[in-house]
């Protein structure tokens, strides 16, 4: 039986952790899921959130990084790193650089706590997260991570989405790379893979009916799609 590949998990905007449930019930022994959790309580950028990512790597054998939404560019900087035991690294629904083009970064600073103390209604949701025929569980679900988390820390990841750019890290990855994009993303357009095409023959990609939350929506062939790839090209490195 083939060695289990660790699976480390970095979280969407909220940093909990707590959406990957559904996702990790899917995935079969093959895989040891370790999931980072951000704090809830410090304003934290992308460089801070890396180092806290790498002191929390295993310690022992092979692993492959799965970065959802937000944490994409910060898995992208740290595959750059070249890290020995990496063997691949999976992004979804996630982004290169800022994907909210009608918003530059000039105009970030705009983003203020304040636009996190408002309700987070279950429309909004809906409409951007989880799609328009989500299970009521779900939307509560993202409702309680999201109130979890101080909205001064919410308002510094924003911005931090805002003024990203990773391509000179992109560059640098020779791991397998997947990236997985949801048909009906609102937030982040499949036309974010255009900036991947560097990556040549190292890259593979996987588009999936599902709204921007897609390992919530349709965990099962999600998990299925990557334990494919971590199986092909996860131990080629």
């Amino acid at each position: 039986m083939p060695r289990p590949i660790s699976l480390v998990l970095l979280p969407g905007m909220d940093g909990t952790g707590l959406l990957f449930d559904p996702f990790v019930a899917e995935l079969s022994n093959l895989l040891r899921p370790i999931i980072i959790r951000y704090p809830t309580d410090r304003v934290l950028g992308y460089d801070d959130l890396q180092q806290l990512v790498e002191a929390a790597l295993p310690g022992t054998g092979p692993f492959a990084i799965l970065a959802e939404s937000f944490s994409g560019p910060l898995a992208m900087c740290i595959a750059a790193r070249g890290h020995p035991r990496l063997v691949a690294l999976i992004t979804v629904a996630s982004f290169v650089r800022n994907p909210v083009r009608f918003w530059p970064a000039s105009l970030k600073w705009l983003i203020r706590p304040v636009v996190f103390q408002l309700p987070l209604l279950a429309w909004g949701i809906r409409q951007f997260l989880v799609g328009t025929d989500a299970p009521a569980d779900l939307v509560a679900a993202v409702r309680s991570a999201v109130r979890m988390v101080q909205p001064a820390v919410m308002a510094r990841r924003a911005r931090e989405i805002l003024s990203v750019d990773t391509r000179d890290a992109l560059a640098r990855i020779r791991v397998p790379f997947l990236y997985i994009s949801g048909s009906r993303d609102r937030l982040v357009s499949s036309r974010n893979v255009e900036d991947l095409r560097i990556l040549g023959e190292r890259l593979e990609t996987a588009f999936l009916d599902a709204p921007h939350l897609i390992l919530q929506r349709q965990p099962v062939a999600a998990a299925r799609v990557i334990e494919d790839f971590l199986q092909r090209r996860g131990r080629d490195t």
